[in-house]
């Protein structure tokens, strides 16, 4: 098989785990009823809707069905089984970015890099929210900022960019305005245990050869590498793949949705149009969930530009 990633890399643990993962899927009947407000989590009908604005607003995003029909998920439609972009850029590699101190572990998978989380929680990081308006700036716009944490969602500016480090990507000989990177095609699927999206990650290096794991978790954030990306087969392409696992993805979104709909209802109570829903559009959800992803793989850049409601 072509791909640089094997099955020989996936950990005994993990091959365990995805079994009894199998088998529990396998009993737990379809989520059918919303709480993505109360849970952070999401039916396969608000997968499918989120994933319609996704592609609708970014159309380098688009639907996919597998290739191998038995591998067609009943709860989902037959040709909206998974999102897919590809040949996005990465320019550059995640260890070049070095959080300058001020970092402090939290009990489970993420790194908060805040110790002043008053004023963390005081901004939802790149969301703007505004009365009948929200905009999600695009977080590539500024390649020297730190990546927002996974546990505030926050935008930060103590961030260094080592250009010892960070190597830049080759130019083509013949076009010197052609520059050669890293690219990366990048899946969303909807688990079913967890309720929650989840991303894959197939990488290629400049010459279009599929990167190998260690090749890979060097566009990771280091903090996130080892605790949170896993190579596990993927679900429709049947491959080994780079996978950020969605165990806290539910809890992280639960935050970042109270926030947003804590902005929302602050601009009603300051006069604001009140036929405005005061919660966030399940719709909405992968446009949100992707911009955290940021965190974890910062230098792909796949561009979600701005969204208004």
């Amino acid at each position: 098989f072509f791909f640089a990633l094997s099955f020989s890399q996936m950990s005994l643990a993990y091959q365990t785990y995805s079994k009894y993962k199998s088998v529990a899927e396998y009993f737990i009947p379809v989520k059918t009823s919303s709480s993505f407000v109360e849970k952070g989590v999401l039916t396969p009908e608000e997968f499918v809707m989120a994933g319609d604005l996704l592609v609708s607003m970014h159309p380098t995003w688009s639907w996919q069905a597998p290739e191998d029909s038995n591998k067609l998920t009943s709860y989902l439609p037959a040709n909206k089984q998974f999102l897919i972009i590809k040949t996005v850029p990465c320019l550059k590699r995640a260890n070049a970015l070095n959080v300058d101190g001020n970092e402090e572990d939290l009990e489970g998978d993420w790194l908060d890099t805040h110790k002043d989380r008053k004023a963390a929680d005081e901004e939802v990081g790149e969301m703007t929210v505004k009365t009948g308006e929200m905009t999600v700036k695009d977080s590539a716009e500024d390649d020297d900022e730190e990546p927002p944490d996974m546990e505030t969602f926050d935008a930060t500016d103590n961030v260094i960019v080592d250009d010892a480090v960070c190597q830049p990507a080759a130019v083509t000989g013949n076009n010197p305005d052609l520059v050669r990177s890293r690219t990366y095609d990048l899946t969303i699927t909807y688990d079913k245990y967890f309720q929650t999206p989840r991303v894959w990650l197939l990488g290629y290096n400049e010459d279009g050869v599929p990167l190998g794991k260690e090749e890979v978790f060097e566009d990771i954030y280091a903090d996130y590498s080892n605790k949170t990306a896993t190579i596990e087969t993927h679900p429709y392409q049947g491959y080994p793949c780079v996978s950020i696992h969605p165990c806290r993805h539910a809890e992280m979104m639960k935050r970042m949705i109270d926030r947003l709909n804590e902005r929302y209802q602050e601009q009603q109570a300051d006069g604001g149009d009140k036929n405005v829903p005061v919660t966030m559009r399940a719709d909405l959800y992968l446009i949100v969930f992707l911009k955290f992803i940021q965190a974890v793989i910062p230098t792909v850049e796949y561009d979600l530009g701005a969204i208004d409601l």
